[in-house]
């Protein structure tokens, strides 16, 4: 961010010493319009580094080349001007002009936010990070959503941010407020939604699970079987009630989807207490027999290409999913697991289907998405890895999907 602010100081400098050279000197003039040029390429080839390294979005990256190329062109006009008539007085105002211009501009568009957070985001996941670096984080965040109040990505950031800081209250606004403007069809992302919201409403209420959450927390589950945080609660707002059945069944379901753990300890810990209670009062608790289900099976090889083989982000969270190619948006079925070795098979069945009258054997030809996702969401993030394969005959029973591009 330093050099981007040196490289725009730099070039306003040079601008304003033009405006002031007289009309003689036009030699000269013409030398500083090729180091202008020079100063564009340079500014414009670090850009590209940062945008391919992932330091900015394309559409930053698109907002910082439209202020360059004004600016150069801003320049070589004030020059043209200065050399046709040398005008002192009007070449300051002209000056001041284009800096206060390109300072509002570079503020309006959000780059100067934008980089800000980036940087804030990586200092914070660094060994160094500290309190005075979540305040700043947070302030950065408070000032983007307020300047920006689609930005939902950041608004989740910020509630999460608020939760973990024990602000339930804010969270809880604000997971209300991403709730409304979430599209019904971001099923993925308004169960974690809702997820969340019932948890920060949770400790909201003092760690005590009121009817209303309880109700919120159904719903996420609902939307997506496998949304832990809700699973969690409800299993222990069951086993607080002396419900040790469904707590027991709840948390059942949260363990088939944690990877091996302490986390997963602590599940089977909670199982074992649940079923004690049960055998104190004189019941015993009969694991369920699972019925065979017959259920149409598409094995999935995944890959990803060597080119981003190189970059895999640590702790993502690897997804893969079966939409129609002709039929409703949602997902058929859904696979989640923590980023594994490549390549790799996985399996998507009817079982895994998000609504029980849309299954991956009613459909003749699906899409299968691959996606690394480093916000832990379904919904496609800009930075996610990501390939596809269209067309896929579900009765075939296998294919395969390589991820090979960066979700913009």
């Amino acid at each position: 961010m330093i050099s981007l602010w040196l490289g725009a100081a730099l070039l306003l400098v040079l601008a304003m010493a033009f405006l002031w050279l007289p009309a003689k000197r036009k030699t000269q003039d013409v030398d500083r319009k090729a180091t202008n040029v020079v100063i564009f390429k340079d500014r414009l080839a670090e850009l590209n580094t940062e945008r391919e390294e992932g330091r900015i979005s394309q559409d930053e990256f698109n907002q910082l080349k439209v202020e360059l190329e004004r600016n150069l062109l801003d320049d070589a006009v004030d020059i043209n001007a200065s050399i046709k008539n040398g005008g002192r007085w009007v070449a300051p105002a002209a000056a001041l002009f284009l800096i206060v211009l390109s300072a509002a501009m570079y503020w309006k568009l959000g780059a100067y936010q934008q980089l800000q957070l980036t940087g804030l985001l990586k200092r914070m996941s660094s060994p160094e990070a500290n309190a005075q670096d979540l305040t700043a984080l947070t302030s950065a965040l408070e000032t983007q959503i307020a300047n920006h109040p689609d930005d939902l990505e950041n608004e989740f950031l910020l509630a999460r941010i608020y939760a973990d800081s024990e602000a339930y209250d804010k969270a809880v606004q604000l997971f209300s407020q991403i709730l409304q403007q979430l599209p019904p069809e971001a099923t993925m992302d308004r169960a974690a939604t809702l997820a969340q919201l019932g948890q920060a409403q949770f400790f909201a209420n003092g760690r005590k699970l009121d009817k209303a959450t309880e109700s919120l927390l159904k719903d996420a589950v609902d939307l997506n079987p496998e949304e832990s945080a809700a699973l969690g609660l409800l299993g222990i707002a069951a086993y607080e009630r002396t419900d040790y059945r469904v707590a027991i069944d709840y948390w059942n379901k949260l363990l088939a989807i944690t990877p091996e753990s302490q986390e997963s300890m602590a599940i089977r810990g909670g199982i074992e207490q649940a079923k004690q209670q049960l055998a104190a009062r004189g019941d015993v608790y009969v694991e369920p027999v699972k019925a065979a289900v017959t259920t149409t099976r598409l094995l999935v090889s995944v890959d990803i290409s060597a080119e981003l083989k190189k970059s895999l982000p640590a702790n993502a969270t690897l997804f893969v999913l079966a939409k129609a190619m002709n039929g409703p948006k949602i997902p058929l079925a859904v696979h989640k697991a923590p980023l594994s070795t490549f390549p790799l098979t996985v399996e998507l069945n009817d079982g895994m289907a998000m609504m029980p009258t849309l299954k991956i054997s009613e459909f003749e030809k699906v899409q299968i998405i691959a996606r690394i996702s480093t916000s832990g969401e379904a919904m496609a993030k800009p930075g996610d890895l990501q390939g596809e394969t269209d067309n896929v005959v579900v009765k075939d029973g296998k294919t395969s999907v390589v991820i090979n591009s960066l979700v913009p």
